[in-house]
């Protein structure tokens, strides 16, 4: 079961890494670009550094099946707190 939803989350992954980086690309002046996609990549990679040392942190005192239950979530719940934020962003406090 856990199979199909790892895959369907890397794609997803995938996908919202090649939307970030064409957001920088249209979104950014030129002469900012490099230094943006930096702190990206910057961002990124400090957030996995961070989740591992957490992870393996968390995993000295509870098993990975609720820790993975928790982490997911966890990670629902930010999409729903911020689908608000978005959708004025898009669409102005009229519609969203």
């Amino acid at each position: 079961m856990l199979v199909p939803l790892w895959l369907v989350a890397g794609a997803a992954n995938g996908a919202a890494n090649v939307f970030a980086r064409l957001l920088i690309a249209l979104r950014m002046p030129e002469a900012m670009r490099a230094r943006a996609y930096a702190s990206f990549g910057a961002a990124v990679q400090g957030g996995s550094m961070a989740g591992y040392l957490l992870g393996s942190a968390l995993l000295t005192r509870a098993s990975p099946r609720p820790l993975i239950a928790v982490a997911g979530a966890a990670g629902i719940l930010v999409v729903l707190v911020f689908v608000p934020v978005v959708a004025r962003a898009l669409y102005g406090p009229e519609r969203g």
